[in-house]
């Protein structure tokens, strides 16, 4: 991933929200920035681009402040200076506003689980001291569920510095990194405009589909389900499957997505760069929105990247009758066509063979969609 690269729109207001136990095997302070992406609420998705971080310390990777109160010596910070943040449900309340040193005076105005939340518990992973200091006791960092180990946490229901560091408990601010603690994640502003855009191949892991996607519809859902997607790219967009369906007479079926001619719900726009999630070049599109030649493959893996489903012809036009019935059988007697994710010949990664609808591999490799960002 390029770094600075995203385009997230700002919201109002700004938003931490609770994310679901886990145990204090996050996989680190990276881990649980994905834990936190991958429990955004639905009604927080608003805007296709968003961004959350978990508000948790291990020195290393994110720290607070070295002095305590002070804000010095910040890693990858979550809060940000002079921000007023707010509970993320109805009528949004105020949790506090953080000072210039980008952290939160105590007490807060209301604390950060919503009421609507009827939840009687309060462990909240944080490896925070109640000056915002690095905690020292913070489950290896953050990579072991354990019970031999412990992690600092805070308490959810609090608006004093227990917050961050329980201090009611019979060991001040300390339990088991085997036992369930939330998170709370911090939604994170907008980085620099970029001017391209993703692909990715869904679902993430290499796992075959048959032709039966409930049409293109469906395909177009499993490149949004954030189970399928990259952790670089949650947040980052919507997607839809570079795949064409086409007119039935009988019943009378409309088309749904067209490359060419007379191009109808095309996913790929006019003079746009399309990368893959590492930063890969695949191509450039022409004014009509589709490309010549590519520079990279659809796979990022070396080898057995699979195919997939796309419906096209080699020049974008629609391989008429090799569609797996618009995407909505995996009966044998349909075919549908396939493209290569292992090449960088454009001829093969669009239309490389045809393949019987029941089927979800080529080769004893896995088809799956190509996902292109809108």
């Amino acid at each position: 991933m390029e770094a600075g690269s995203e385009n997230l729109l700002p919201s109002s207001p700004t938003y931490i929200f609770l994310a679901p136990a886990h145990h204090g095997g996050l996989g680190g302070i990276y881990g649980a920035d994905e834990w936190c992406m991958r429990k955004v609420p639905a009604d927080l998705k608003g805007s296709p681009y968003y961004s959350y971080k978990a508000l948790l310390a291990d020195g290393i990777n994110r720290r607070a402040s070295v002095t305590g109160n002070a804000g010095d010596g910040q890693i990858n910070w979550v809060l940000q200076a002079s921000t007023v943040y707010s509970q993320a449900t109805t009528g949004t309340p105020t949790i506090g506003t953080t000072n210039s040193k980008k952290l939160f005076t105590f007490p807060l105005t209301n604390k950060i689980r919503p009421d609507s939340i009827t939840d009687f518990g309060s462990i909240t992973w944080t490896g925070l001291n109640p000056n915002w200091t690095t905690a020292p006791y913070n489950c290896n960092n953050w990579t072991d569920g354990a019970d031999i180990n412990v992690g600092t946490i805070g308490n959810y229901n609090a608006t004093s510095s227990n917050a961050i560091f329980d201090s009611a408990l019979i060991v001040p601010g300390l339990i088991t990194c085997s036992s369930g603690g939330k998170l709370y994640c911090v939604e994170q502003p907008a980085p620099p405009i970029r001017f391209f855009k993703y692909i990715y191949l869904a679902p993430l892991s290499p796992i075959g589909h048959n032709g039966n996607y409930g049409g293109i519809a469906g395909m177009d859902t499993i490149c949004n389900n954030d189970t399928m997607k990259p952790v670089e790219l949650l947040g980052k967009g919507t997607y839809k499957a570079m795949a064409v369906d086409q007119s039935i007479t009988i019943p009378s079926t409309p088309a749904t997505r067209r490359a060419t001619p007379n191009p109808l719900n095309w996913v790929l726009r006019p003079n746009t760069t399309y990368k893959r999630v590492d930063g890969a070049t695949l191509f450039t599109t022409d004014i009509n929105g589709l490309f010549s030649s590519m520079t990279n493959r659809f796979g990022e893996e070396t080898e057995n990247n699979g195919y997939i489903w796309t419906g096209l012809n080699s020049d974008f036009t629609t391989a008429t009758g090799y569609n797996c019935n618009n995407w909505k059988s995996s009966a044998s007697n349909y075919l549908g066509k396939i493209g290569s994710a292992n090449t960088n010949v454009k001829s093969v990664a669009l239309s490389y063979t045809n393949r019987p609808c029941d089927q979800t591999t080529n080769s004893s490799e896995p088809i799956r969609v190509v996902c292109v960002e809108q």
